[in-house]
């Protein structure tokens, strides 16, 4: 579905300038024309030198098909009629069609403009005199003026303006900015969605003194187009709420129909997380609700969207009685089954609820055209004879949008007349009241390996990885690469986020195919994917040799009683058998003895794929044959072995039988030349692998992993030159061969845990890929000068090696090295430069050879007895520094200005730490750049908690330091949020620091003695300029002796009251939790400290033009592990992006 013309003008600009051309158009108008188009933005501009009193129907055309106005008030715009008419048109266009205008006062303040004084008074006196001009003209020209000199924009002489050039920099980014905001919602290339958007618009009626919780259901057949429009508004109206969640695929992602699954536990995790903006906070033993999480819930206003619901356990479980929303909710719902509204309907009709149900439409007969022709190749729609068949087309489709999308494809191929007329006589056969028929078209359209892969997909593939997918289709000896491609080429597939997506209406369509193989008998399917069909198989013995796929959901199913052991005994040509879910099911005889199975039954030698998560039997049927075997998977099974020696698996690639406890052997694997990944991880009771598997050379992952009982690593190991992974963690090895190093392509090696080990084997050769190697918890006292050889290393992980005594020099020649863990490595003396370096305790000294691993990004030095730290700022990649319980440093120098957390609590006789403005300053353009999209959390926390002995000079430095990375982040989080407003959560972007004092820092200009404070809001709080809030608080603990474990939470309620009565509450958080450590304070002395922090949720929203937050309220809360602490003092501070030399308070 999609754009119609029918709401608006079509948008062909991005941009509309209005000027005076006698003022600026050979000056800063046409600088500004040039910047945008040097941006790759489309700019209207008359250049025309002499204009008439008129304005053409182009010049209409123009403004109304463009996004943004930009207006640029000179000394001589009023003089111009011209121009008069162009704002008058202009803000009739922002009326009505929601567009943004942008005002440039270009040397003339805007009160002459607002006021029409000044030059403005003269233009129209000028005017007046005119005959022609009526009283109405004038007056409708100063409204214009006036409404829009009202308007947020940008001023020539203002002191955040140096010059034109600047000004035009910040207009273009001003721009900039916001046509990609705009575009998140954009909706181009959908035909027929605009009107039904507004539609639904209504029935969920936004308004800002409207306290009910709507529900509006999206109700209507396959494809005819829900989720998009559900997408749509949803983009469209998020800006408008606190919290907001979209829930895709409903259906598919509960699971079990009728029940609570495990799955439908996790949406609600998910809902429930992206709402209140933190972790797993339900108890997926109950369906309720913790009380406190449902007041919370209460308070806040949300929009949330539940696509593709097909059960009332679903809404009952994710959106009924035990999840209530605040006042103003929305709740979206697309199903096409009607008795889930109805249910809602009786539930949720009320005082403060209601219920609507939009039916979607077919799309019109023009719409249609207009759909069939997007993207059209012109010499094939511009002739006659395809344009009659476009006619027939579209009276066939009836309106449904997939179809026709999937006609088109079709249509596009055809080379002429002939062609179109066989197409034709295809389409004719499958009227509209059979949809499903629309995909018969493109399914025929597929070769043999296609329509496998297809029908495969529909029955068992949808929403999985498509690697897995991948894999498990070439097992089944399909070519998965080439026929997934023209899948996707024949819109019958698609791929989201890594994941296989298919049409609902395509599903069902594939569903059908398998059904009519045989309707009366589920045994004689090639296919059986459903719960009730496996069971009556199973139950009824009626598999016969056209079952070629098996996959069952055991959360689906409670048990399966077997007439007799023989069920597969018919199903000879099975090639892909998958029992997955990890649920126990009791799968017997109907005389309970499942021992029989064993004596009577095998798996059928056909099988390629066989995935059996909790296979319940100690052995695999003593009769089959894995010859044919290519996958291999039995997780959590009871298997004590698999086959006997003697089989011959030769075409075997993955075997995969992690935590089958039982498991004490396996068999020769000589033959099984062609096994890449072998994953034996928490087999606890295998005593052994057999040799043969350290012969496998196309062997790339071999998990023995927790397998206690393995004590011997061969020299022969090297032979696995194909080895890309090896993790051996837990085992009870006691060395590794020097021949390791030979193992080229090696990039993991993970020999965690491995208490018995104490040596580790000398490198000779270099190794390039080997990025991961972790020896935590061994007992290795030294490493071997050669650890140089690994000149691909990232992470080096010695942490809890409580036997290690030095570490070699060679640790320098790590160059790549990102992460070198040795926290708990009590006995080093010698520090060679880490990452992690915590708890070495007779750690005295760092030397200057420290510098040369300047790719370092973590440091702890926690607990040792070092007295100064070097230079830090060369350590330009540096992200953590850990100094606490540091008792002996005295000094900190400054510190990377990306580094987001330094946790120096504890350090009882730090004096000094530096400070340099410029650092944080240039600091802003690197985090610019680093937090990008999906990648930008960034929450920078400095804590000196029980610092007691910082000079006043340091604790300055600590309060500017804070003052200018709060505005270095606010700024930030502004520009990130305008960019890329869509891909964002909340509190992307934090600032949190913490050091002794009792006074709040005097940047903080409102603040009062208390826990509260209340302040009247300045009009401009909630303009676009308004970056957010610094928060500070003085808490004094009243018992010197107090313990403090540094889980403190300190807790703000914002209470807001709006221009027209409303009121919003909000309750942010901020933990310190520890900074990562367990350990705990004794405080002493003056124990009071002064709390900031920033973070960039904006706990109100302007709703429009004309309403806006008059008041404020703030309620400070202190708690550390249920102890309430005394907040002494507390301060705000409104931030904005005028001024960054400084932050704002009530003196403006």
């Amino acid at each position: 579905m999609a754009s119609s013309s029918a709401i608006q003008p079509r948008e062909k600009y991005d941009v509309f300038i209005s000027f005076r051309g006698t003022d600026t158009r050979w000056t800063f108008t046409s600088h500004l024309h040039a910047a945008l188009i040097r941006m790759k933005i489309d700019a209207y501009i008359d250049y025309r030198l002499e204009r008439g009193d008129d304005i053409g129907s182009a010049l209409l055309k123009a403004i109304e098909g463009s996004k943004i106005f930009v207006i640029i008030f000179s000394q001589d715009y009023a003089s111009s009629t011209w121009c008069l008419d162009e704002l008058v048109h202009i803000m009739d266009c922002k009326e009505r069609y929601k567009r943004i205008v942008i005002p440039i006062f270009y040397n003339i303040d805007p009160a002459v403009v607002r006021h029409q004084t000044e030059s403005y008074a003269e233009a129209f006196a000028k005017h007046r005199s005119r005959i022609i001009f009526r009283e109405e003209k004038l007056v409708e020209w100063k409204g214009a003026l006036k409404t829009a000199a009202s308007l947020s924009g940008f001023h020539s002489t203002s002191s955040a303006v140096r010059d034109d050039s600047d000004l035009v920099e910040q207009v273009g980014k001003d721009i900039l900015t916001k046509l990609n905001r705009e575009s998140s919602s954009d909706l181009k290339g959908l035909v027929g969605v605009e009107s039904r958007i507004q539609q639904i618009l209504l029935l969920l009626y936004i308004v800002p003194d409207d306290v009910c919780v709507r529900y509006v259901g999206i109700w209507g057949m396959g494809g005819i187009g829900k989720t998009t429009l559900a997408n749509a508004v949803f983009h469209g109206l998020s800006s408008q709420f606190e919290a907001c969640c979209f829930l895709p695929n409903v259906r598919e992602t509960s699971a079990a129909k009728g029940d609570i699954s495990p799955q439908l536990y996790n949406l609600r995790d998910i809902l429930l997380s992206k709402l209140l903006g933190e972790g797993t906070v339900t108890n997926q033993t109950t369906p309720t609700i913790a009380c406190f999480v449902k007041e919370r819930l209460q308070r806040i206003k949300v929009l949330v969207v539940l696509d593709d619901v097909d059960d009332w356990c679903q809404l009952e479980f994710l959106v009924g009685d035990q999840v209530s929303f605040g006042s103003g909710s929305r709740i979206i719902i697309t199903t096409r089954d009607m008795r889930q509204l109805r249910e809602m309907e009786v539930l949720r009709k009320g005082a403060d609820h209601d219920v609507k149900i939009y039916q979607v439409e077919e799309l019109n007969g023009y719409e249609a055209s207009q759909l069939f022709h997007l993207n059209a190749p012109r010499d094939i729609c511009s002739e006659a004879d395809s344009k009659q068949f476009l006619i027939k087309v579209i009276r066939y489709a009836e309106g449904n949008p997939l179809a026709l999308k999937i006609w088109r494809s079709l249509f596009f191929r055809c080379k002429g007349k002939e062609d179109l007329e066989d197409l034709w006589n295809k389409l004719k056969k499958f009227p509209h009241k059979d949809l499903q028929n629309v995909c018969r078209i493109s399914y025929e359209a597929l070769e043999e390996n296609e329509r496998e892969i297809f029908l495969d997909m529909v029955c068992f593939h949808k929403g999985n990885k498509i690697g897995v997918v991948k894999r498990e289709l070439d097992a089944c000896g399909l070519f998965s690469n080439i026929g997934i491609e023209i899948l996707i080429d024949m819109t019958l597939i698609s791929i989201k986020d890594e994941c296989v997506w298919i049409h609902d209406v395509i599903q069902e369509f594939g569903w059908d195919i398998i059904r009519k193989e045989c309707p009366e008998e589920a045994g004689k399917r090639t296919r059986l994917y459903t719960s009730e069909d496996i069971i009556h198989v199973f139950e009824k013995a009626t598999g016969t040799a056209t079952v070629k796929s098996i996959c069952l959901n055991t959360w689906e199913i409670k048990e399966i009683k077997l007439a007799h052991p023989q069920v597969f005994t018919g199903m000879y040509n099975l090639i892909f058998l998958k029992f997955y879910g990890g649920k126990d099911v009791d799968i017997s005889l109907k005389d309970g003895k499942m021992e029989h199975f064993l004596d009577h039954e095998s798996f059928p030698d056909s099988l390629r794929y066989l995935h059996w998560e909790k296979y319940p039997l100690k052995s695999l049927p003593s009769q089959f044959s894995p010859n044919n075997l290519v996958e291999l998977h039995m997780p959590f099974s009871k298997l004590q072995r698999l086959w006997t020696d003697g089989q011959n698996p030769e075409n075997l690639k993955r075997i995969s039988l992690h935590y089958s406890l039982e498991l004490v052997e396996i068999p020769d694997l000589s033959e099984s030349k062609n096994i890449e990944s072998i994953d034996l991880n928490g087999c606890e009771n295998l005593v052994q692998v057999p040799s043969s598997i350290w012969s496998l050379n196309k062997l790339v992952e071999l998990k023995l992993g927790g397998c206690w009982q393995i004590k011997n690593y061969p020299r022969s190991s090297w032979k696995l030159e194909s080895l890309t992974s090896l993790n051996l963690w837990g085992t009870k090895i006691v060395n590794m061969p020097t021949s390791i190093c030979k193992m080229k392509f090696l990039e993991q090696l993970d020999l965690s845990h491995c208490l018995r080990l104490d040596y580790f084997p000398e490198i000779l050769e270099p190794m390039e890929h080997l990025e991961v190697l972790r020896l935590s918890n061994t007992q290795i006292k030294q490493l071997p000068e050669s650890i140089g050889n690994l000149v691909g290393l990232k992470l080096l992980d010695l942490s809890e090696c409580r036997s290690l005594e030095s570490v070699p020099q060679s640790i320098y020649k790590l160059n790549l090295l990102e992460e070198l863990s040795l926290g708990g490595c009590w006995k080093l003396k010698k520090f060679p430069s880490s990452s992690i370096l915590g708890d070495c305790r007779n750690l005295e000294e760092i030397p200057d050879d420290v510098f040369s691993l300047t790719s370092l990004k973590r440091l702890n030095l926690r607990g040792s007895l070092i007295e100064s730290i070097p230079p830090l700022v060369q350590f330009s990649e540096l992200t953590y520094l850990n100094i606490s319980n540091c008792e002996r440093l005295q000094s900190l120098p400054q510190v990377p200005c990306l580094l987001e957390t330094l946790d120096a609590n504890g350090c009882t006789t730090l004096k000094t730490v530096s400070f340099s403005m410029t650092a944080i300053t240039q600091g802003s353009d690197q985090i610019d750049i680093s937090c990008q999209p999906m990648e930008g959390r960034r929450k920078e926390k400095h804590a000196f908690f029980n610092c007691l002995d910082l000079d006043e000079n340091a604790r300055s430095n600590i309060m500017n330091d804070a003052q200018l990375r709060i505005m270095r982040n606010a700024t930030v989080a502004s520009k990130r949020k305008d960019i890329y407003l869509e891909l964002f959560e909340r509190d992307e972007l934090s600032v949190r620091v913490i050091c002794p004092g009792n006074e709040i820092p005097k940047w903080f200009s409102y603040q009062t003695e208390g826990s509260s404070i209340y302040i009247n809001l300045p009009p401009h709080s909630s303009d676009e300029n308004f970056l957010g809030f610094a928060l500070c608080a003085v808490v004094g603990i009243s018992n010197s002796h107090t313990r403090i474990y540094l889980d403190l939470t300190l807790k703000c309620r914002y209470n807001f009251k709006f221009n027209h009565g409303i009121c919003r509450v909000s309750d942010v958080t901020c933990e310190w939790l520890g900074m990562g450590d367990n350990f705990n304070f004794k405080c002493a002395g003056a124990p009071d400290h002064v709390y900031m922090w920033y973070h960039d949720y904006h706990p109100y929203e302007r709703f429009d033009d004309t309403n806006w937050a008059t008041e404020a309220s703030f309620e400070f809360c202190a708690k550390d592990r249920g102890k309430v602490f005394n907040v002494k003092r507390c301060g705000v501070c409104l931030l904005y992006a005028q001024r960054q030399d400084a932050v704002h308070g009530s003196e403006n």
